[in-house]
C-alpha cells in the first residue's frame, strides 16, 4: 500500500452514511483516501498489478468504507499488460490524487497508468464519481507522458536526470476552482530532452467539463536545464500557483521555483522561491533519494509551497563519522500578487 492522498468535501444527496457513522461526529462532508495496492505475487517477487483504492468516512475517520478498487478499464488505452493479463484493466498506476468540487460533492481522482508500450511513456488517466465514491465512471486518458525507463538516466536502479543521481517521476496533482469547477493537472516530464541531457518541463492541462475532455497540455517552464516534482493549487478567487524543483539557477544544484496564473491558465509569471540552492548529491540516503514530490496550499492571497532540501547537509568527507547527508523540510509564504 503506496501513496496515499487524502481530501474531503461535501457528502452528496441522498448518499447513504457508512455502516457503523458515529452519528455523535456525523460530518456533512466525506473524507476520502486513494492510494496505490501493489500486488507482487505470492512470494512478494513478481509484480501482478498496482490498482489504484479508495476507502472513504463520514465521521471523521472513525468508521470506514471496505476498500475498493477504483482505476476501472479502458479498451482504447490500457491494453498493454506488464502483469497479469487482464486486459484492458488500467491497473497497473502509482500517485492517485482525488479532489471534491466543493459545489455538489462531486469526486475526482487523477492517476499516472503504466499500461503502455515500453518503454519512453506512459500517461495521466482521471476516473469520476457522483455518489460519494459508491461507483465510478470508466477511466479517461488526460495526456501522454513522456516519462519511461528510456527517456532518462538511470542510477542505482531507478530513472534520474543527468548529473545526479536520485530517483525522479513525472508525478503531479489535481485540483478544482471550488467557484466554477475547473480542473487543473500538473505534472512534469521530459518530452524535450533525452536520456543523456535531460530538460524536463512542468505541464498543465485544464478541464472545463467535470474531467470529460482536456486542453493540449500547457508547458509552463523553458530553460533548458531541469524542473521537476510540481505540485498545484487553486485558490478560493481561482489564482492557480505551481511550485516545483529548478535546476536552472545552479545545475545540477537544486532550488525552488513558483509559476502562478491569475487568469485561468491563459497565462504564467515564474519566481524563484528558495534563496539558497542546494546539492542533491549530500541529500538522504546518500544522495539517491530526496523525496518524491514536494507540495502546495494557497490562500485567497499567499502560497505555502512545501519541500525537501538539503541545503544544510555537510561533504561526505574524511571527518564527518557518520556522514552528514540531511533533507530537510522547507516551508514558505509568497505572495500570490506581486507589486505592479
Amino acid at each position: 500500500h503506496d501513496k496515499e492522498w487524502m481530501t474531503a468535501g461535501p457528502r452528496p444527496d441522498g448518499v447513504p452514511l457508512v455502516e457503523g457513522t458515529d452519528p455523535a461526529h456525523t460530518s456533512p462532508d466525506r473524507l476520502y483516501v486513494t492510494w496505490t495496492r501493489f500486488d507482487s505475487g505470492p512470494a512478494g517477487d513478481t509484480f501482478v498489478e498496482s490498482p489504484i483504492y479508495l476507502a472513504y468516512s463520514d465521521d471523521q475517520g472513525r468508521h470506514w468504507s471496505p476498500e475498493q478498487e477504483i482505476s476501472g478499464s479502458n479498451e482504447e488505452f490500457c491494453q498493454t499488460q506488464f502483469g497479469d493479463a487482464d486486459a484492458p484493466a488500467c491497473d497497473e498506476n502509482q500517485f492517485s490524487v482525488p479532489v471534491v468540487d466543493p459545489r455538489n460533492g462531486a469526486l475526482h481522482v487523477a492517476f499516472q497508468n503504466f499500461n503502455v508500450e515500453c518503454c519512453e511513456f506512459s500517461q495521466y488517466m482521471i476516473v469520476h464519481s457522483d455518489d460519494g465514491g459508491q461507483t465510478f465512471s470508466d477511466p479517461v486518458r488526460i495526456t501522454e507522458v513522456a516519462d519511461g525507463a528510456d527517456k532518462y538516466p538511470i542510477c542505482a536502479d531507478r530513472q534520474t536526470l543527468d548529473d545526479m543521481c536520485a530517483r525522479v517521476n513525472a508525478a503531479g496533482n489535481i485540483d478544482i476552482d471550488p467557484r466554477n469547477g475547473a480542473l487543473y493537472l500538473a505534472f512534469a516530464d521530459n518530452r524535450n530532452g533525452t536520456a543523456a541531457d535531460t530538460n524536463t518541463d512542468v505541464l498543465v492541462s485544464k478541464s472545463i467539463d467535470g474531467g470529460a475532455t482536456w486542453s493540449p497540455v500547457q508547458q509552463l517552464t523553458t530553460s533548458v536545464d531541469d524542473q521537476f516534482f510540481p505540485w498545484l493549487s487553486v485558490a478560493p478567487n481561482g489564482i492557480v500557483a505551481v511550485a516545483y524543483f529548478d535546476r536552472q539557477f545552479g545545475h545540477p544544484l537544486i532550488d525552488t521555483s513558483l509559476a502562478v496564473s491569475t487568469n485561468a491558465g491563459a497565462a504564467w509569471s515564474l519566481r524563484r522561491v528558495s534563496e539558497v540552492s542546494w546539492d542533491p548529491n549530500l541529500a538522504f540516503r546518500l544522495g539517491v533519494f530526496i523525496g518524491d514530490y514536494n507540495g502546495l496550499d494557497t490562500t485567497r492571497r499567499t502560497a505555502i509551497p512545501f519541500w525537501t532540501d538539503a541545503r544544510f547537509a555537510e561533504p561526505n568527507v574524511e571527518g564527518n563519522n557518520p556522514p552528514h547527508q540531511q533533507s530537510d523540510a522547507m516551508v514558505d509564504l509568497e505572495r500570490l500578487r506581486l507589486p505592479g
